[in-house]
């Protein structure tokens, strides 16, 4: 094995496992919750060699939880998950366009944020996390954004 190998954690994909930090609804921006769970780590206190002293959680996930008003985003929750719960989420990248909960209504071209509840609002002092490709006229409801 060669010295100081870099291995990718992930390669990207349209989808990821994750662990809920609360609970996330689908179709809602979410954002990284804390570290991942279990696998990997840097060991007991003292240790020099990586995963002494792993968790007994071996799931090894990244943890989300919903966003909130200017947040910026990883995804969107595939499903309703509770806390804790496994859930898939749909990678924020370029060229990735999803049906998102909308929070107000909201024109196609208009780039959006996230409001308190993890729905997309048009955007205003926040993180530009995508752009609508079609009109909606008020909040829950689905608008499809091309994400940035």
């Amino acid at each position: 094995m060669p010295a100081s190998e870099c291995i990718p954690f992930f390669f990207p994909s349209d989808t990821w496992t994750a662990k809920a930090s609360g609970a996330v609804s689908g179709k809602r921006f979410v954002k990284i919750g804390a570290t991942r769970t279990g696998g990997g780590g840097e060991g007991a206190a003292g240790a020099t060699t990586v995963g002494v002293g792993l968790s007994t959680d071996l799931e090894n996930l990244p943890v989300v939880k919903r966003t909130v008003a200017k947040d910026k985003a990883v995804g969107v929750a595939g499903w309703d998950a509770a806390d804790k719960a496994e859930v898939k989420i749909y990678s924020r990248g370029a060229g990735i366009r999803l049906p998102v909960t909308s929070g107000a209504a909201i024109t196609a071209g208009e780039e959006v944020e996230s409001d308190a509840e993890g729905r997309a609002i048009p955007l205003a002092a926040g993180a530009a996390l995508g752009m609508a490709f079609v009109t909606v006229a008020g909040a829950n409801l689905d608008v499809e954004i091309l994400f940035y």
